[in-house]
């Protein structure tokens, strides 16, 4: 026997309006998750500018281990030197070592055609007068995740991690997850910080990118997070540092 049709529109309404109550509920579980996100990003951003010296052991406190060594996570760089983003970074690196935070200076960085972050830096750190014994060997990583499993490798720390503000959430977060003792600092300004339009791109990019480390690897192995790709060319396509045509390479799988 059929069912009357005004029965079935009944039911088709009721699962209607179920269908957007349900997808209300996720939608308001999904916004409040974010702004909860963006306010731990935020308070892992002022902390880490906060952190000055990077430990309790650069400020005195009784009982608190040295840090073995500052670790600068790479940015983009070319021929010519570091990019005013990593410039900055090497900067606070070179004032945490000159205050005595730690005997050594790492630096980590991927390659981008013939140009290698990580030698580009130490060569900006030897011309500002940091003894190159005082520089250690590059640590071998394109990546945050790489580079942490690399100083995970290396020893349990502690160390202090210097990259750009907006950064800190995913490094700490991360380090955390490496079984790797680190105190994340950060320059108080850097130029992508200065244009609050960049900051914004940036930090946005930043939540989604915590998000994405906390999948499983074996979820996002196959996914590039390394500098070149479209997450972090979007912020200097949008300043002016780079043409829009570098976006649609990458964005046509012509980059890496």
């Amino acid at each position: 026997m059929r069912r009357p049709r005004g029965r079935r529109r009944a039911g088709a309404r009721r699962l209607a309006v179920v269908a957007a109550l349900v997808t209300c509920v996720l939608l308001c579980a999904a916004l409040a998750a974010v702004a909860r996100l963006a306010r731990l990003a935020r308070r892992a951003e002022r902390e880490a500018v906060a952190a000055g010296g990077g430990t309790a052991a650069a400020t005195g406190v009784p009982g608190a281990p040295r840090p073995e060594a500052v670790v600068v996570l790479g940015a983009a760089a070319s021929r010519e030197g570091p990019s005013g983003e990593l410039r900055a970074r090497l900067d606070h690196a070179v004032r945490l070592w000159r205050q005595g935070v730690a005997p050594l200076i790492l630096v980590s960085g991927g390659t981008s055609g013939d140009v290698d972050e990580a030698l580009v830096m130490r060569t900006y750190l030897v011309t500002t007068g940091i003894p190159p014994a005082a520089v250690a060997a590059a640590l071998p990583g394109d990546t945050t995740r790489a580079t942490l499993r690399t100083l995970a490798r290396r020893g349990p720390g502690p160390y202090v991690l210097v990259s750009s503000p907006y950064h800190a959430l995913r490094l700490r977060v991360e380090a955390r997850r490496q079984g790797v003792d680190a105190t994340v600092s950060a320059p108080a300004s850097t130029p992508e910080t200065r244009r609050p339009a960049t900051h914004r791109v940036r930090f946005g990019s930043e939540l989604f990118a915590v998000v994405w480390y906390a999948l499983p690897s074996s979820w996002t192995a196959r996914t590039s997070t390394r500098p070149g790709t479209a997450r972090h060319v979007v912020p200097h396509v949008l300043i002016g540092r780079r043409p829009p045509r570098d976006l649609l390479t990458i964005l046509r799988g012509r980059d890496r």
